[in-house]
């Protein structure tokens, strides 16, 4: 239990109005995690590959899960596990 990071995606994908939408919620919240990319670069990733009527929700799930407070979900614990696999922006 110490290693799994929880979050409601489905709960934040079906107040969006579909459940398909908890993959991008995950995005946000991975990105949050690991520091992928800028949230920009996802943005974009969005707008260019979803279908136009999708766009909007998707962006709004992404920013759901990228702002989302992982610490309500989950142990002190885990999230500094977790922080130990963010991707530095310099390397030490």
């Amino acid at each position: 239990k110490d290693r799994i990071i929880l979050a409601p995606m489905m709960e934040i994908a079906e107040n969006l109005g579909n459940s398909m939408y908890a993959n991008t919620v995950m995005l946000g919240i991975l990105n949050q995690l690991f520091s992928i990319a800028s949230d920009d670069s996802f943005i974009k990733a969005i707008e260019e590959y979803i279908p136009k009527r999708f766009i909007e929700d998707n962006i709004i799930a992404y920013k759901k899960g990228a702002t989302l407070n992982l610490s309500k979900h989950n142990s002190k614990k885990v999230l500094e596990l977790a922080d130990i696999c963010r991707i530095k922006d310099e390397i030490e």
